[in-house]
């Protein structure tokens, strides 16, 4: 398999801003069933659906609970957020 075939099929990092709310809930539905992403939620609060809480449970998804209007709450983790293909930010005002 060549280099540019390779990185295509290699799992993509996606970060997901405010995973917790809604549209956040279907988009991370969706990205779960085609199985071609490492997803990581970054919200500050856990999620309230039930089954974005069992995928936390069965390692289907990273979750990361910091509040981004506080530079600070990033730093633990900090590796986790590097090397990231996508970032989506579906937060609510």
């Amino acid at each position: 398999m060549n280099k540019n075939c390779r990185e295509k099929y290699k799992m993509k990092k996606i970060v997901l801003i405010t995973g917790s709310g809604f549209l956040a809930t279907a988009v991370t539905k969706k990205l779960i069933r085609t199985q071609r992403y490492n997803i990581t939620i970054l919200s500050r609060s856990h999620p309230r659906d039930a089954q974005l809480r069992s995928f936390i449970r069965e390692r289907k998804i990273n979750f990361l609970c910091a509040d981004l209007s506080d530079k600070s709450s990033l730093t633990p983790y900090k590796n986790q957020l590097e090397k990231v293909n996508y970032l989506i930010h579906l937060a609510g005002v």
